[in-house]
């Protein structure tokens, strides 16, 4: 059986000063459940996909007129397929990275669970392979890089994916500008540093020897995106066979051959990268490794322009974030109502900085492109101060979402139709008001804290202290900063 990490904790009471400090507006602040029905938000539409779990339909936020997927998951099914949906909806809450794909929120009802992804325009990896039939060097490695970093990203925080494949890998928008999504958590688990697994799970094409052996730990992953990397670059999978057993005795036995012809076309390091990978556990490449292999690094991927890291670094320097709801408010819009386009410069910027592509930029990724472009003497104790704004966590890094969050235009936030989302987000009851019971019930994390923290948060937006929020007030935590 896999192995799952428990997250329970001992709860403790928080007092408001130190409530300042510690309540965390996140990403996955707003990845609940919804209290609504799945109607009165979404209009859906037709099938785009199918799978063992149910469907995936095509649905439009009514409020912004967004379209998203729709994952459908039936109920009726075996208690542990129940706990992997569980499983499922619990890791994909808590990812925030660039090329894994976002859940918005899940609704419930008796018969099946509705769980509300991003739409990727593009289509999945396994369609162009089949068009293409091989990728440029360039190409492939553009796609495996960016794969690799949301591996790393994953593996760092305990968790194993078990299906890397084609299918998994969408392109959000085409596959001439291929920013990649990773999708399907569906066999997804937390890992315990040191511990195997059991559970022969994976496409076989893509699974690993020692998955097949049935002892296993997150490295299986990297067995596949090698198979990955050599069927992008030849169009064909290593290990091939009639059957599935045949498939199996392939991968325990045979070697990876390079005799096709396309490979005299594809350098050395490509073979290189896809062997370090292809090979025993105990040898084989990290993610971490492998995105410092010269495949990989020597790739040149266009850089943004000097005014749009000038821009972008200087929204970091003067980013303000001392008012929790303007916070949430903010966050809210971010993740739920910014479109690829309005936020596209911005993700090749955060990817540009994040130097060694693991996903989140430390102190030092930011400090060399902010020295490069602002020849300040407090270069350090302004980046020192950066990070102190933006890192929530106290991790050491800033996060995909706290760095958009940060830079992202003022006009996009500022949309009408922006704000009354985020309003009626918050509007839990459609009374027109907030209350301060709505903005605990959006807020509250995994700790507890007083209630003034709670009526701190209301008295720092309820203008004319009648004991709720409306619309006017709501908006007026940004016009009036703009105003002054």
């Amino acid at each position: 059986m896999g192995i799952c990490c428990s997250n329970t904790s001992i709860k403790r009471v928080i007092d408001n000063d130190t409530a300042r400090k510690t309540l965390k507006i996140t990403a996955q602040t707003f990845v609940k459940e919804s209290t609504q029905q799945l109607l009165e938000v979404y209009k859906v539409g037709n099938i785009i996909g199918t799978g063992t779990y149910g469907e995936v339909r095509l649905v439009t936020h009514k409020e912004t007129n967004q379209q998203r997927a729709m994952k459908v998951f039936r109920k009726n099914t075996s208690k542990i397929q129940k706990e992997k949906i569980r499983n499922e909806i619990g890791i994909l809450k808590n990812l925030d990275h660039p090329n894994i794909i976002r859940m918005f929120e899940y609704f419930e009802d008796t018969h099946k669970i509705y769980l509300i992804m991003e739409k990727c325009e593009g289509g999945e990896l396994y369609e162009y392979i089949l068009k293409q039939n091989s990728f440029s060097e360039f190409e492939a490695a553009n796609i495996i890089k960016q794969l690799l970093s949301a591996l790393a990203y994953l593996h760092e925080n305990k968790i194993v994916h078990r299906d890397i494949k084609p299918e998994n890998i969408l392109f959000e928008e085409t596959h001439l500008s291929p920013n990649i999504k990773l999708i399907d958590f569906g066999i997804a688990t937390k890992f315990f540093p040191g511990s195997f697994f059991k559970e022969p799970v994976g496409t076989v094409y893509y699974i690993s020897p020692e998955v097949i052996s049935e002892k296993y730990t997150e490295k299986c992953d990297m067995w596949s995106c090698g198979i990955l990397a050599y069927m992008i670059l030849c169009g064909e999978v290593p290990f091939d066979g009639n059957s599935d057993i045949e498939i199996i005795k392939s991968i325990q036995t045979k070697n990876i051959s390079f005799n096709q012809a396309i490979w005299l076309q594809n350098s050395i390091e490509s073979r290189d990268f896809i062997l370090k990978l292809l090979c025993p556990e105990n040898i084989r490449m990290t993610a971490l490794q492998a995105l410092n292999h010269p495949w990989i690094t020597n790739i040149e991927i266009p850089s943004p322009c000097k005014e749009a890291y000038t821009s972008t670094l200087t929204a970091l320097k003067t980013f303000n974030n001392n008012n929790k709801l303007k916070e949430a408010i903010r966050t809210f819009i971010v993740t739920q109502c910014t479109t690829i386009t309005e936020t596209k410069e911005l993700k090749k910027i955060f990817k540009a900085i994040d130097k060694n592509s693991d996903g989140k930029i430390s102190k030092n990724e930011l400090s060399l492109y902010y020295s490069r472009f602002f020849n300040s003497e407090k270069s350090d104790e302004e980046v020192s101060e950066i990070m102190a704004k933006l890192d929530k966590g106290n991790t050491g890094f800033i996060n995909y979402t706290e760095f958009i969050k940060a830079c992202v235009s003022d006009s996009i936030v500022l949309k009408k139709e922006n704000l009354k989302a985020a309003f009626n987000k918050f509007d839990m009851q459609r009374s027109g008001k907030i209350s301060t019971k709505e903005i605990k019930a959006i807020l509250q994390d995994e700790e507890i804290y007083e209630e003034n923290v709670w009526n701190g948060i209301m008295k720092e937006c309820d203008r004319n202290n009648d004991g709720v929020v409306d619309f006017e007030e709501f908006c007026d935590l940004f016009f009036r900063e703009n105003k002054g």
